[in-house]
Order: C-alpha cells, then sequence, then structure tokens
C-alpha cells in the first residue's frame, strides 16, 4: 500500500495447502490509521480470496499481536508449546 508514493504497507505470504494461505510479514506505519487494517483487507482480497483458511501464523506470547490476531475471530486457534530435553 502506498501512500503519496511512499510505501506505508506491505505484506508476504503464500499458498500452504490447497485450503490455506499463510501470512508471513505484515508490516506497516503506526502512524497511518487503518494501515494495517487495509494492507489485511487488501491483500487477502487480491491474493488469497480462493482459500478457506488464512493462517497468520504465531503471536510468540505478544499481547497486542495476539489482540490483533483474535480481532480476526479466528475459525481455529492452535496451542503452541514449547519443549526441552533434559540431560
Amino acid at each position: 500500500i502506498c501512500v503519496n508514493n511512499e510505501i506505508a504497507a506491505f505484506t508476504i505470504g503464500e499458498p500452504l495447502t490447497k485450503d490455506t494461505f499463510i501470512i508471513h510479514v505484515e508490516k506497516a506505519f503506526t502512524t497511518i490509521h487503518g494501515a494495517y487494517n487495509i494492507i489485511n483487507q487488501q491483500f487477502i482480497e487480491n491474493e488469497a480470496a480462493d482459500f478457506t483458511y488464512v493462517n497468520r501464523e504465531e503471536d510468540m506470547g505478544i499481547e497486542n499481536l495476539r489482540n490483533a490476531k483474535l480481532s480476526y475471530q479466528p475459525d481455529i486457534l492452535l496451542e503452541k508449546y514449547n519443549a526441552r530435553l533434559k540431560n
């Protein structure tokens, strides 16, 4: 997304399976109101409209990121765990 010929937001994603599209990166200037909303809406509409699911990857425990992702009302929310083998 460009504003005044300057990049305001961008995203990178790709098909993961026949029904799932994955978003790897989504960045926007927070000083531009609505930049995250519009890049999300436009990218999905133009690049992933034929997919049933959009995987927005994990939130890494970052509260603001988690809240933003939950605001899209996900159909599925997978729990992730880390494990470490003890010696």
